[in-house]
């Protein structure tokens, strides 16, 4: 039965070492039943897993089950997340007996994850950063600047005549302009700084970290921007 399902399940002593090993956990892993039997578990799923000794002990000692989402690095070197849930078994007389672990691949809810985070960080027809995602940046930048005492600038961008391309040559055309305008954001930015549009022809470049650098510092990164917006469209 236990290799009928997807689900990795594993079962192991109370001295933490594997007893049986399903296909599902074959699978996940990529670890064979052969090389994990007699293993100890967070000696056999390495370092790089998010599942260490004293959480298994957790379960194999005190009878207390766990619930972890870790990323597992199989031995071919690819990685996969994984929801592992850890089972204490009682014994007859009362005592953990040792453990049940179930393993679930959720690598594509992981992904899913991802991609909806990016979207909700992200203008849409940019790319830049959204008017959330940069007024946060903001607010935790300046929170960091009065934490160490350093500085920053956050450049204001207004493009001027936009309304009249809308007017004059319709939306499409104003759409490809803002555009090409995150593109030259991007482009003009150096490391550390994030281009964001707060909305229709706004625009923002928060400049971290540069009390160090001075203001001449900012009125140069601010002079490559206008630069690379004043070349034709």
């Amino acid at each position: 039965m236990v290799d009928a399902t997807d689900t990795g399940i594993a079962r192991l002593s109370a001295s933490g070492r594997v007893l049986s090993w399903n296909v599902g956990a074959e699978r996940i892993t990529g670890i064979p039943a052969a090389d994990a039997i007699g293993q100890h578990l967070p000696d056999l799923t390495g370092p790089r897993t998010a599942l260490s000794a004293g959480q298994l002990a957790k379960a194999t000692e005190r009878g207390e089950p766990v619930h972890l989402e870790a990323r597992h690095f199989r031995p071919d070197g690819t990685a996969v997340w994984v929801e592992v849930s850890i089972a204490p078994i009682t014994g007859w007389n009362g005592k953990p007996d040792g453990v049940v672990v179930t393993v679930v691949d959720i690598s594509d809810r992981k992904s899913a994850e991802a991609r909806l985070e990016i979207v909700a960080r992200t203008d849409s027809l940019t790319g830049l950063a959204n008017r959330a995602d940069l007024e946060r940046s903001i607010r935790q930048a300046l929170a960091r600047c009065q934490d160490h005492d350093s500085g920053g600038a956050l450049l204001f961008i207004d493009l001027d005549g936009f309304k009249e391309v809308n007017d004059r040559l319709g939306h499409r055309v104003g759409d490809d302009v803002l555009r090409e305008v995150g593109a030259r954001l991007s482009k003009s930015s150096l490391i550390g700084h994030l281009p964001g549009r707060f909305g229709g022809d706004e625009f923002g470049v928060l400049l971290e970290s540069t009390a160090r650098l001075g203001t001449d510092h900012d009125l140069e990164v601010a002079g490559k921007i206008l630069a690379a917006l004043a070349d034709p469209f």
